[in-house]
């Protein structure tokens, strides 16, 4: 049940603070705005492997370049833990709540973009136990397909040798063992849609 409730709360608050950016923006006569859903897996530092729904929200802040603020949520879900069998540490769960910056790098006429950029915000990592709010900094890479005139398809940029497209990492005050606290998505898919 505590676990219910923070999942709610925290989201309350991510929409909170989305409609208070949006209405921020409200008069931009910018377009091209976009909402963006990505699913797959996560790993962390405690070999805690999970699975991974963000959603997030792109706002462009230059009309003749491929800038964006993104305003996003990501959550992990602990499954199981890696292939490295070491169980004694605990289950995480996290929440992942923050803005980021992108860049779209045109590869190929509009169809294939490189989308790069970093991001902070708050991650709350907890488990039955214990509950912790840790400042975060992230790096991403993503490479965007586009399949219809409002559709684009996200993958990690070097699917074969490295399947990740995120790196978030944080300081770590309250668990044992590592002063960093950090955790990879990697096997994402995505779709980001124009709104």
């Amino acid at each position: 049940m505590k676990l219910l409730l923070i999942r709610i709360i925290t989201l309350i608050i991510f929409f909170c603070f989305f409609m208070a950016n949006a209405q921020r923006f409200k008069n931009d006569t910018f377009c091209n705005n976009y909402l963006s859903f990505q699913s797959g897996f996560t790993f962390d530092f405690y070999n805690s492997l999970g699975a991974r729904l963000q959603v997030e929200y792109y706002k462009k802040i230059k009309r003749k370049q491929k800038k964006y603020i993104g305003f996003f949520l990501d959550n992990k879900v602990h499954l199981t833990y890696a292939a490295t069998d070491n169980y004694g540490y605990p289950q995480l769960n996290t929440i992942f709540v923050g803005v980021n910056y992108h860049y779209m790098v045109n590869l190929w006429k509009n169809r294939l973009l490189w989308d790069i950029g970093a991001g902070t915000g708050c991650m709350s990592v907890f488990n039955k136990t214990t509950l912790s709010l840790l400042p975060t900094f992230n790096l991403h890479a993503t490479l965007d397909f586009k399949i219809s005139k409002k559709c684009f398809l996200q993958l990690p940029p070097l699917l074969v040798f490295l399947p990740f497209n995120k790196a978030s990492l944080a300081y770590n005050y309250n668990f044992k063992n590592f002063s960093i606290y950090g955790q990879f998505p990697f096997l994402n898919l995505g779709l980001r849609y124009k709104i």
